[in-house]
Order: structure tokens, then C-alpha cells, then sequence
């Protein structure tokens, strides 16, 4: 009887150990981990805006096998900035994990942003001695004017560009963009980290004859955007202006004109345009832009129909005007001839049929 039940003893033990065994080699062992000073990737914030706040570091902790939790590299973070979003805003952070590991925390878990809009400024460039003496005059400067590109709350307060120089150059010098001081308003320079210039140099020559350059501003020529269902509701010609070069003081024109753009049925974001120097006559040269090409950005808007019934002579007429959705037509914008009134018709809005009904 003891035997017998020696036996059972021993095969008890036998059998807890091989299940033992058995679980030890099926159970997969979790564990938690801690990713410190995870940076956040933005997503969705696009070209045209800009983050002006410091985006703070995450730490995340997490919780999964063993196996992949000790060995998986540091997550990713991130926010998404909303469509349109301005100002301040406040966001989750998400995090982007194996399916097998769960996120346990993260901190913080939002943060605040400021955003702002990416804004284009044209401002004149003046050279100045290290005590400050305005020596502007005695320069060529090539170009005139520089175009800055950052957060509107920062470009709108530019007023001008300035390079100090140590000593009088006796000859032309090229000046980096980088090394231009902008300088806002209230004549205080501004911090230039979130500002982009544009040329990347600017050629500054001491004048030694009488030179005669002038800034004419660019207009576009452009046919065919009012018809269709958007309306051409404005544009940004990047470089506005262009430098000419002439020998006389009697330029027989006060602007620079495209090369004629037709947008019949077509709305580009953006164009690369030539400028037409054939009413120079040959009395004056382009110098700058460079390659004589200016880039057009549009602004277009969707348009809405409007119908305007009245009774001419008894007969029944309908007058239909195109306009930007957010335009009405006076609804006396029609006289008693059915003749539209162009003095009441606003400047984004074309007649496209007036007549018998």
C-alpha cells in the first residue's frame, strides 16, 4: 500500500512538472516599456501655414510581448493640424504602434499650438555705415527690393531690409541674403529664424557715373477667367516689380506687361509667365528678374448664377449675371429697358445673357 502510493506521489510530481514545462514554453511573457523624449511628426499643416510654438517631447509607455516591446523601435507621434486651422489650437497626440502593443499612457497627451499663415512681402533694401549713416544713394543696389516670405504676424511688421557696411567697397560686392538685417516699424530689427529671402544675393556697386534704373511695376494680361464656375478673385505676381535699365528720360511706358495668359476653362494654382519687353522699344533693357519671368499664384472662387426677371414693354426678361458665391447683384441693377446698370454692377461680376424669356 505505502508503494502504491509512493508511486502516485512520484508520478503526481512527474506530471505537474511536465505541465509546468508545457505552460512555460506557450505563455508569451508581457512586459511594459518607456519611450522618453519622443518628438511629435506633424501631419497636414501644408505649405502655407507655419507653427510658431515650440512643440514640446512625449513620453509614451507601452505594454505587449516581450519579444517585440524589447526590441521595437521608438514610436511614432503625432498630430493632425486641422484644415484651415489658425491661432491657437490644441490637439491629441496619437501614437502608431504594433497591433500585438497597447499604449498604456502618454504625456502629455495634447499640446498647444499657434499656427500662423505663410505670408510674401516686397520691402526696399537701405545700406548703412556700422554708425548707422544712411549711405543708400551712393549705391546701385540689384535688386531694389527683396521679397521675404514667413508667418504674417512677423511679415507685417517688416518695413525694410538694411546692410551695414564696415567700410566704403571701391568696387561692386555681392551681399548674402542671410547677412540683410529686417528691420520692422518702429525701426527694430526683427528675428529672421522663421524668414525666407529671396534673391539669395543682392549686388551692391559704389556709383561712379550717373546710371538711370527705374522699378516698374508688373501688370499681368490675362483673358478668359471670367466665364465658367469659378471667378478669378485675385492673384500674387512674385516678383511685383522689374528693373530696367535705360539711357533715356522719356521711357515710353510706366509698367511692364505679361505675356498674355488665357485661363479660358482652366483654374492653375500657380504660372511662370514671361515679361514683354517689345514697349521698351529698345530704349531701356530688363535686369531683373533675371530670366524676365514673374510666377502668378491665383485665388480663384466658385460663382453662382443669379436670374433677375422684369417686364420690358410687356415682354417678359431675364437678365443673368455671374458673380462669386459670396456677391449678390443689387436687385435694381436692371432699368426699364432691360440694360444692365454698370455702374451698379460689382467688379467680379459679368452679365452672360440678357433677353426674351
Amino acid at each position: 500500500m505505502q508503494q502504491n502510493r509512493g508511486i502516485l506521489i512520484t508520478l503526481s510530481l512527474l506530471f505537474t512538472l511536465a505541465l509546468w514545462f508545457a505552460m512555460s514554453q506557450t505563455i508569451t511573457p508581457y512586459t511594459e516599456r518607456v519611450f522618453t523624449g519622443v518628438k511629435i511628426q506633424i501631419r497636414g499643416l501644408g505649405d502655407d501655414r507655419v507653427i510658431l510654438s515650440d512643440v514640446p517631447l512625449v513620453n509614451i509607455r507601452v505594454r505587449g510581448p516581450e519579444d517585440i516591446v524589447s526590441t521595437m523601435p521608438q514610436p511614432v507621434a503625432w498630430v493632425m493640424i486641422p484644415a484651415g486651422a489658425v491661432g491657437d489650437v490644441v490637439l491629441s497626440v496619437n501614437v502608431d504602434l504594433p497591433s500585438s502593443v497597447n499604449l498604456i499612457d502618454i504625456s502629455p497627451s495634447s499640446v498647444a499650438l499657434r499656427i500662423d499663415v505663410i505670408k510674401y512681402k516686397n520691402v526696399k533694401i537701405e545700406v548703412l555705415t556700422a554708425s548707422r549713416t544712411d549711405i543708400t544713394s551712393q549705391f546701385e543696389i540689384l535688386p531694389p527690393r527683396v521679397s521675404i516670405k514667413g508667418p504674417s504676424s512677423i511679415v507685417n511688421s517688416i518695413a525694410k531690409a538694411v546692410i551695414v557696411l564696415d567700410k566704403m567697397p571701391k568696387e561692386a560686392i555681392k551681399v548674402s541674403a542671410s547677412d540683410l538685417m529686417l528691420i520692422d516699424v518702429s525701426g527694430k530689427p526683427k528675428d529672421k529664424k522663421l524668414i525666407s529671402i529671396e534673391p539669395s544675393e543682392i549686388k551692391l556697386s559704389p556709383f561712379t557715373i550717373k546710371q538711370d534704373y527705374l522699378q516698374l511695376p508688373v501688370i499681368p494680361v490675362i483673358k478668359g477667367y471670367v466665364q465658367g464656375e469659378y471667378v478669378l478673385a485675385g492673384m500674387k505676381i512674385d516678383p511685383s516689380f522689374a528693373v530696367v535699365k535705360t539711357s533715356t528720360d522719356n521711357l515710353p511706358v510706366s509698367f511692364i506687361k505679361t505675356a498674355t495668359i488665357d485661363l479660358h476653362g482652366e483654374y492653375p494654382s500657380s504660372i511662370e509667365v514671361s515679361l514683354n519687353d517689345k514697349p521698351l522699344q529698345g530704349l531701356a533693357s530688363i535686369i531683373y528678374p533675371p530670366h524676365k519671368k514673374v510666377t502668378i499664384r491665383f485665388l480663384w472662387q466658385k460663382t453662382k448664377v443669379y436670374k433677375i426677371k422684369t417686364m420690358v414693354n410687356g415682354t417678359p426678361w431675364i437678365v443673368m449675371i455671374r458673380c462669386p458665391d459670396n456677391i449678390e447683384p443689387p436687385p435694381d441693377i436692371v432699368d426699364d429697358h432691360g440694360n444692365v446698370k454698370t455702374n451698379k454692377l460689382p467688379d467680379t461680376c459679368v452679365v452672360i445673357y440678357s433677353g426674351v424669356y
